[in-house]
């Protein structure tokens, strides 16, 4: 009989050795060997990141901070209204005009229609801007010209002008639109 009880009690001993120990180590070894394959795909990941972090830094020391600087003129970060004011009325002033009657207002693009369809109206914003000037029509015209040709992107979207004064000079109306990335 003894010698029976010895390979029972030693089975017993196996299957609880296995059931309260072997195994639940064996299932957390299973988790922890999970979380470190989910951690070496983050760390490719961030890795990879990097890489393209330095590919893009690599770029845009190649392009150089006199071109950056004129690519956030003509569509800067943020809309710097009173910076966009002193620009338009300096440009007016090369041209023996002031600024005046001044109107900004921000409107919500609206979805384009068309052609213009596939632009994402949500990468930019806009802002009308409305004022007069005084001039000659010759000096608004190379007013316009300027404007036209300046780095900072503008769309003339109206121009109306009164009658004729003493000295030869109109008040010119216009309405522009500037944009800024959101």
């Amino acid at each position: 009989m003894m010698g029976l009880i010895t390979p029972i009690m030693l089975v017993a001993i196996s299957v609880g050795a296995f059931m309260f120990y072997i195994d639940p180590t064996y299932a957390e070894i299973r988790t922890l060997q999970s979380d470190v394959e989910k951690h070496n795909e983050a760390l490719t990941k961030a890795n990879e990141l990097r890489q393209i972090r330095t590919e893009l830094s690599d770029k845009r020391k190649e392009i150089g901070d006199d071109k950056i600087e004129r690519l956030l003129k003509l569509i800067p970060n943020n809309l710097d209204s009173v910076r966009l004011i002193l620009d338009l009325d300096a440009l007016a002033i090369r041209y023996g005009m002031r600024l005046a009657d001044l109107t900004l207002e921000e409107k919500p693009d609206a979805v384009p229609q068309g052609e213009l369809a596939s632009v994402d109206v949500n990468k930019y914003n806009s802002i009308n801007i409305g004022f007069s000037v005084k001039g000659t029509y010759k000096d608004v015209r190379a007013f316009i010209r300027a404007l036209e040709s300046s780095l900072r992107l503008v769309d003339i979207e109206s121009i109306s002008f009164g009658q004729e004064g003493a000295d030869g000079t109109y008040v010119f109306k216009l309405d522009l639109k500037t944009y800024w990335l959101k």
